[in-house]
């Protein structure tokens, strides 16, 4: 139940979010991550987004809260998960990274759900990425570093998203061991103007590289 304070338009999307996940017509829109010398595609984000019936989508910003409000974070990141699966099985030359929550990485049933997807399919596996944002991560950091251990086992690689928004801690990158690390975009926004940013991220690049890992 979304409670009080929720508006009409509330009450919309948590109705029509429930009909989408019911008859699975959750969308993604692959957004590319590119190499900054090359411009070559590395993998492409596949970010949720609701059909509202016009043609129209509506992006992930505008229903993940009511999901989470709702408690059906894990439907959503399930769904998510089969799409972007089904299409690395299709597309062989594909790599997808999908976002999962923090309700979804410190549930076992959701992590069980989740092996149960990539056993026995170690090729497209391989080529899937979970995204979760460093701020998810540390509410508890030993389930998601148990999360990063089973998914990685599977083949499949972490990305640590948003780092440095919060209480960024390199003992984080340590214990998480990302494959991939996502530069908070307050950093990024204006590096050439910001001294202090650019110092930050190069440091974090030259630390995410030490410990294996690519930064975005």
């Amino acid at each position: 139940r979304l409670g009080r304070g929720a508006s009409r338009r509330d009450f919309i999307i948590a109705e029509r979010l429930g009909k989408a996940l019911d008859a699975g017509q959750l969308r993604l829109a692959y957004q590319p991550v590119v190499d900054a010398r090359t411009g070559a595609t590395v993998f492409s984000e596949g970010l949720a987004r609701l059909p509202t019936g016009s043609g129209r989508m509506t992006p992930a910003r505008s229903f993940v809260p009511i999901a989470e409000r709702l408690g059906i974070t894990f439907s959503l990141d399930s769904l998510a998960l089969d799409i972007a699966f089904k299409s690395l099985v299709d597309e062989p030359d594909k790599r997808i990274a999908v976002n999962v929550s923090a309700a979804t990485v410190t549930d076992r049933r959701a992590i069980d759900r989740i092996l149960a997807t990539l056993k026995n399919r170690p090729e497209p596996a391989s080529r899937l990425i979970f995204e979760s944002t460093e701020t998810a991560a540390i509410k508890d950091l030993s389930s998601s570093i148990n999360f990063a251990d089973a998914v990685k086992s599977m083949g499949a690689q972490l990305a640590l998203d948003d780092f440095g928004s919060g209480n960024t801690s390199f003992m984080h990158l340590r214990a998480l061991r990302p494959s991939i690390v996502k530069v908070d975009q307050s950093y990024v926004r204006d590096l050439r103007g910001d001294s202090d940013a650019a110092l930050f991220v190069a440091a974090i690049t030259q630390l995410a590289t030490g410990l294996g890992a690519f930064t975005v």
